[in-house]
């Protein structure tokens, strides 16, 4: 009988502590405002050369439709950045990302920067324009749309020029 009361308190104590751990997690304020996020790989889709390329472990990872996550509503906190937002997001979903030098994300499920090719890579989007800060430098705003895609010609597929 103590033994189980013993385990009683043990188990009440561990789940008093993962809620404590939990809510040191969470942002203890309130959502600044809400935005979109998309994380799409299509050029590689479109690109049969990049295909060919592509280890078969490699091709697994492209979803068919070439979203890695499609559309999404988000809510940010004040003063968050859109490095921020994605790495909160990933580590809530599980998702991969790697980033170098706190700043550059060069591969998301698993997919680089490299893969395709010596011009391939992620660049991301604000608003329909390419960054011109880095992510971990840019701020987001209510409503922004944060789109980060994959590049197989140094964003030519994606219609920049530079």
């Amino acid at each position: 009988m103590k033994n189980k009361k013993l385990l009683l308190v043990a188990l009440l104590l561990i789940i008093v502590a993962l809620a404590a751990a939990c809510s040191l997690f969470a942002p203890n304020e309130e959502a600044a405002g809400s935005c979109e996020l998309v994380i799409s790989c299509e050029t590689i889709l479109a690109n049969e050369e990049a295909l060919k390329g592509l280890s078969a472990d490699k091709k697994s990872l492209i979803p068919e439709n070439g979203y890695i996550v499609a559309p999404i509503s988000l809510d940010f906190y004040e003063n968050e950045t859109v490095l921020q937002l994605v790495q909160r997001f990933a580590q809530k979903e599980r998702l991969h990302i790697d980033v170098v030098d706190g700043s550059y994300i060069t591969g998301i499920g698993n997919i680089y920067g490299g893969d395709c090719g010596e011009l391939s890579g992620w660049l991301f989007f604000v608003n329909g324009e390419s960054s011109m800060v880095g992510a971990n430098e840019a701020m987001l705003s209510d409503g922004d749309i944060i789109e980060f895609k994959y590049t197989c010609d140094m964003g030519a597929d994606l219609g920049l020029e530079w």
